[in-house]
């Protein structure tokens, strides 16, 4: 989160993109919205928590983020609002500190993709995503 912190003068004060790079998706793009719902400062992509993980992020009911569960994954892709970094220093954090503080404000909202996604945590899961391109190139 550091880093994103650093970038902010040259972000400027509209909503931004953020894509992590350790994450396979087929996830349109186009599919967000131009800026988060109103009253939220962060609009996460999520999907079904898939059985490579034994846990879940969050819980989303009706497109917010209702509370801290096992339903959803954060996918790594994110709309997000510079005043959520509102007080934040240029050093080392995890977006998800931001994330939960939000979703304690009511002020997280979501949108569920149920197509191909995975996270690059390790060698096993890049060799699967590998096999998922071949198979469907």
């Amino acid at each position: 989160g550091g880093g994103i912190v650093n970038a902010l003068p040259l972000l400027g004060e509209a909503p931004f993109l953020l894509l992590n790079g350790d994450i396979y998706t087929d996830f349109p793009l186009t599919a967000l919205p131009d800026r988060p719902p109103a009253g939220s400062l962060a609009h996460l992509v999520v999907t079904p928590r898939p059985a490579f993980r034994d846990r879940g992020d969050f819980d989303v009911e009706d497109g917010v983020v209702r509370r801290r569960g096992d339903g959803f994954v954060y996918c790594g892709i994110a709309l997000l609002d510079p005043r959520a970094l509102d007080g934040r220093r240029a050093e080392r954090f995890s977006l998800r500190e931001v994330y939960f503080e939000l979703l304690a404000r009511g002020a997280l909202t979501a949108q569920e993709w149920r197509g191909f996604w995975s996270d690059i945590g390790d060698l096993t899961q890049l060799r699967e995503v590998d096999a998922h391109h071949r198979a469907n190139a």
